[in-house]
């Protein structure tokens, strides 16, 4: 799935550098890669925000099985009009992506119930309700819903691939 995302990702024009959090480094990773120093994801985000500046910023999750570049686009197009657009999974409560205009403020909060978090935070932000941004991977029948909508795991490894 990792590798699906970042596919997608790659393939969206509006997506100008990827960068990944995380504790290594991947083999043969061609892009950007900031260090996950074990503080938790959202001191880890804060301090990625702090030293990259004023920028647009997209957030997501890489266990997003059934995401294209449509639905990259109608997340930053949200933000544009707004500074701030959430993309919810799919039972409205977690958050699997934000995208932030340079210059919005808002402090990640990932995490139990992060949607009304980010919500309280941006009552303004637009919230992105598609299918490729909502459903993520966290249960086997998250796993099942994802193949009943066209996932193929075994596929996917072979189809999109970064290294």
């Amino acid at each position: 799935m990792f590798d699906y995302v970042i596919g997608v990702l790659s393939a969206t024009p509006a997506i100008g550098r990827i960068a990944l959090l995380a504790p290594d480094a991947p083999a043969l990773w061609p892009h950007a890669w900031i260090e996950d120093r074990a503080r938790g994801l959202n001191i880890e985000l804060e301090a990625f925000q702090a030293a990259e500046g004023l920028v647009d910023l997209l957030i997501i999750h890489a266990d997003l099985p059934l995401l294209s570049c449509a639905d990259i686009d109608a997340l930053l197009q949200a933000a544009t009009h707004t500074g701030v657009a959430i993309a919810p999974d799919r039972h409205g409560r977690g958050t699997n992506a934000l995208a932030l205009r340079a210059g919005a403020a808002l402090r990640p909060r990932f995490g139990p119930d992060s949607l009304a978090q980010h919500l309280r935070d941006a009552p303004k932000a637009a919230v992105v309700r598609r299918q490729g941004l909502a459903l993520d991977v966290d249960t086997p029948e998250d796993l099942a819903m994802a193949q009943a909508s066209g996932f193929d795991m075994n596929a996917m490894g072979e189809t999109l691939s970064w290294a």
